[in-house]
């Protein structure tokens, strides 16, 4: 008696796994077909509008044959799940084993799930396909790629006003902190160069970027694009004068945020021994040669540009004109281009009707740093900076004291 109320209460339970998994495939599959309309749908609305740019026609036809073919996958798929399902649907009741049943059942599932995943990294590679294709003509010609706190800004201000060039609004950052978005997303980010000239951006974190450049030459093959044409700009500061900027910038940061305040900069440069720390990341950044030396594994010597920060703050005009040279840009700039602004202690930028300042917040009064670890940072520097003569060609100002 007890034997046979087991047999039925095991049957039972079968008969609803079985019911389950039915109910499950068949879901997933009207979910499908549900996705499939509706993509066929939005294709039925897009063809009936075509889309007036060749670019956006040809992205739409990439996109359109994607969705066609992932239909194709779908039934392909499903065909598979059907006949595993009607092997197991079509056996006796008591020979079904019911961790086929669940085995079925993890099969679609995990089938559904990968199909997706599969959808999505194909329709961002196709998109990345087409974008890329119609908007190579985007990808910089020239980046300025380091190094933070030198006048990195008002350096790429300066050079978008010069007619042949062109560049985003904001910093990139993409072949070092946003490279998994895709060539797609960042082209999208650049205006359309002007007739017979060039595009420009500036992310001056790629100079310390272990795996920029080789993004950056990896990416230009990828698209057709000749590497050996582009240059890349560096400015340079006194390492202790940038080192001090940077940690200013972090301290203003933390007091807005209301965090906790930095310890005092001399704190944060010495360890409890006196000695430097060059852990702390804004000492790091300004070990100069040590950043560029990685970039010359990449590119060779003549397709970097260097700027002597000091300088660019004393005379923009033949620091900009040089520049101009060295990237062989057709030559724009005047002197009359730069005017000293007494209010502001620097220079300001006029083409035509048109001035442009830093602002105020540029060129903050440091605070004093004792003189003994003002020695031992020249003291530590010292290497770094006597292997930048012979990597970059200049002789760097208002660093004798090094």
């Amino acid at each position: 008696m007890y034997s046979r109320r087991r047999k039925c209460l095991g049957t039972s339970m079968l008969a609803l796994a079985i019911t389950l998994a039915t109910l499950f495939f068949f879901h997933h599959q009207r979910q499908e077909e549900s996705i499939a309309s509706h993509e066929r749908s939005v294709l039925l609305r897009s063809l009936l509008s075509p889309p007036e740019k060749p670019q956006e026609l040809q992205m739409h036809n990439n996109v359109s044959q994607l969705n066609l073919d992932y239909q194709v996958d779908i039934e392909e798929h499903m065909e598979t799940g059907e006949s595993e399902a009607d092997d197991l649907y079509d056996a006796p009741l008591d020979e079904v084993d019911y961790k086929d049943m669940v085995r079925l059942n993890n099969t679609l599932h995990n089938r559904q799930s990968s199909m997706h995943l599969q959808m999505q990294q194909r329709r961002q590679t196709a998109v990345d396909s087409a974008i890329s294709k119609t908007l190579t003509k985007r990808f910089p010609t020239f980046i300025i790629v380091g190094f933070g706190k030198t006048g990195t800004k008002a350096l790429y201000e300066v050079l978008k006003l010069h007619p042949l060039l062109r560049g985003p609004f904001r910093e990139q950052r993409f072949f070092s902190l946003h490279y998994s978005d895709g060539i797609g997303a960042y082209l999208q980010s650049f205006p359309d160069p002007p007739e017979n000239g060039f595009t420009i951006e500036k992310s001056p974190d790629y100079i310390i970027s272990p795996q920029a450049p080789t993004r950056i030459l990896e990416s230009a093959r990828s698209l057709g694009i000749d590497a050996s044409k582009m240059k890349f700009i560096v400015v340079l500061r006194n390492p202790i004068d940038r080192s001090m900027s940077e940690y200013m910038e972090w301290d203003i940061h933390r007091r807005m945020s209301r965090n906790a305040l930095l310890p005092k900069f001399h704190n944060m440069v010495l360890r409890r021994d006196g000695t430097v720390d060059r852990s702390q990341y804004f000492l790091n950044t300004s070990m100069y040669s040590l950043h560029i030396r990685n970039w010359l594994k990449v590119f060779p010597k003549e397709q970097m540009c260097y700027v002597d920060g000091e300088r660019f703050v004393s005379d923009p005009y033949q620091e900009v004109h040089q520049l101009e040279k060295c990237i062989g840009l057709k030559r724009f700039f005047k002197p009359q281009n730069f005017v000293f602004n007494p209010a502001r202690g620097f220079y300001c930028f006029r083409v035509k009707k048109f001035e442009f300042c830093m602002n105020k917040n540029k060129g903050r009064k440091h605070p004093d740093i004792p003189s003994d670890v003002t020695e031992k940072l020249k003291n530590f520097f010292k290497p770094w900076n006597m292997e930048l003569p012979a990597l970059t060609g200049r002789e760097l100002t208002n660093w004798d004291s090094f």
